[in-house]
């Protein structure tokens, strides 16, 4: 996603996996995508990053387990879901969050997947994005796939609240990540191994 040059593409790797919610410094690593000659190198290949900024965090009300952040490509803004509880909480951390230092994210809403039914799996947000034209948002839990359209200049916030559109989806040994393909015309989805399954990575078409 988008970073502080607005010459170069970023990559944020998001240390937030807590799943006891024992700590309470969470920290988001943000570094410049590096350019790859996928011709001259063999696969798989080895990259050591040294130039890197690290996001830290806390949240504002307890220690949260979390699998699912996304950027705001309007505003940079960042975007943490939390977990294990119904009602996903969403959380925001602001493009101009001193790096180094802990931050406090706002609690800016809660996410409603199954109002009628009890807590269960389907609760469980393990994924998101947002598209890179900022209309699109996608939320994955381990058993579906939910898109919800937005206009760009709607908050992720204001957002939330907006009709859930379920998208066909292939349940995995344990799929717990999704992203846009680069034009939003759909989606991937990849799985962790499970009980020796290897894992595909999936792609599955929207849009013409």
């Amino acid at each position: 996603g988008p970073g502080p040059d607005p010459n170069h593409e970023y990559i944020y790797i998001a240390d937030i996996g807590d799943n006891f919610s024992k700590i309470k410094t969470k920290k988001i690593y943000r570094f410049k995508e590096p350019l790859i000659n996928l011709d001259a190198v063999n696969i798989p290949f080895k990259i050591n990053i040294k130039d890197y900024d690290t996001i830290k965090f806390i949240y504002p009300d307890g220690k949260r387990d979390a699998e699912s952040i996304m950027i705001d490509f309007r505003t940079k803004d960042l975007f943490v879901i939390s977990k294990r509880e119904p009602n996903p909480h969403l959380y925001k951390i602001e493009n101009k969050a001193t790096i180094g230092k802990p931050v406090v994210a706002s609690l800016v809403g809660n996410i409603v997947i199954t109002p009628d039914e009890d807590y269960k799996m389907a609760d469980k947000i393990v994924s998101a994005d947002i598209s890179r034209d900022n209309k699109k948002i996608l939320l994955k839990t381990y058993t579906q796939v939910i898109m919800i359209q937005k206009g760009y200049m709607d908050t992720v916030s204001d957002a939330i609240i907006f009709k859930q559109n379920i998208l066909e989806y292939n349940p995995e040994p344990q799929g717990e990540s999704i992203c846009w393909g680069l034009s939003a015309k759909g989606f991937y989805t990849l799985s962790e191994e499970v009980n020796n399954m290897p894992a595909h990575l999936y792609y599955y078409p929207q849009f013409k």
